[in-house]
């Protein structure tokens, strides 16, 4: 191995990409029904644009990695990596029997939105 290779390998640590890995990206293109990003290692991985209201080039995102198209691209959801933040937070409180504070965002008839820690929560 070349003293380059070495470099390399001490400098950038190989990730292996999974399924239900969570991924910091960086939003490479929009369209109007796919946001592409950036996971680094010339690898581009694709979230529903629905799931990234407010969303713009160059933006850095976490995801959960979902699939694997048939091309191998990676499918991602960022909706779902924050629901499973949440969840964390939650579990997290309950089993420390912790108070979590939150925000009323909007009311419905069943319930109510609420904003906890930046993410959203029906109750």
């Amino acid at each position: 191995m070349g003293d380059f290779e070495k470099l390399l390998q001490e400098t950038t640590p190989l990730r292996e990409l999974k399924r239900g890995s969570v991924v910091k990206c960086k939003v490479v293109k929009v369209e109007e029904r796919l946001v592409y990003v950036d996971l680094g290692y010339k690898v581009e991985g694709i979230i529903p644009r629905e799931e990234l209201s407010d969303v713009n080039l160059g933006d850095e995102i976490k995801a959960l990695i979902v699939k694997f198209s048939r091309g191998g691209s990676p499918i991602l959801s960022h909706k779902k990596y924050l629901e499973s933040k949440l969840h964390s937070l939650l579990k997290a409180a309950k089993d420390k029997n912790k108070l979590i504070t939150g925000t009323v965002i909007s009311s419905e008839k069943d319930g109510y939105w609420v904003d906890i820690s930046g993410l959203r929560a029906f109750l």
